[in-house]
């Protein structure tokens, strides 16, 4: 599998490389994680229902949003309430608000805008293939924190070397 990025850093003096590779067998978001409205694959002939949303054309279909349940379970489940409150906005608001930003997330995911990695780090000059100390499912704008990651597994890294000796 090839990395989609890569980068070395230095850690208690040795060197490590860190590769990013995608995360093929991490599911859509809204199956795999909590606080998101519920998305469905219809055909191209089937009528939206109602309280649903296109979300995405897709090729022989359309991925579509539960916009009515899920302003219920934002409501139900307080989305968005702190930003919301700091701006001043009404429960209704706020869930209307929360559904509408996670509708657009889970658009800009359909658009493959984003998607799932994982991070491996192995010692510069071992084996590309090595995962011992890896982490999968992290979203792929995560930026910064995909360095946090790479530096808390060269923990893990040492373990898994100190239990092989």
């Amino acid at each position: 599998m090839n990395p989609l990025d890569q980068f070395t850093f230095t850690h208690n003096g040795a060197e490590y490389v860190a590769r990013i590779y995608p995360d093929t067998g991490h599911g859509h978001p809204w199956d795999e994680c909590d606080g998101h409205g519920e998305v469905q694959f219809i055909s191209d002939w089937d009528p939206v229902p109602r309280g649903w949303t296109v979300i995405h054309d897709a090729h022989r279909g359309r991925w579509i949003y539960h916009t009515g349940a899920a302003i219920v379970q934002a409501r139900r489940e307080r989305w968005g309430c702190e930003a919301g409150h700091l701006l001043g906005l009404k429960r209704g608001a706020m869930a209307y608000a929360a559904v509408k930003a996670d509708r657009e997330y889970l658009a800009s995911y359909l658009r493959e805008e984003w998607g799932y990695v994982g991070v491996s780090v192995q010692p510069v000059g071992a084996d590309d293939d090595d995962f011992r100390a890896a982490l999968w499912g992290i979203e792929s704008t995560a930026g910064d924190y995909l360095r946090e990651v790479a530096q808390d597994l060269v923990g893990e890294l040492s373990a898994c070397q100190e239990v092989a000796e």
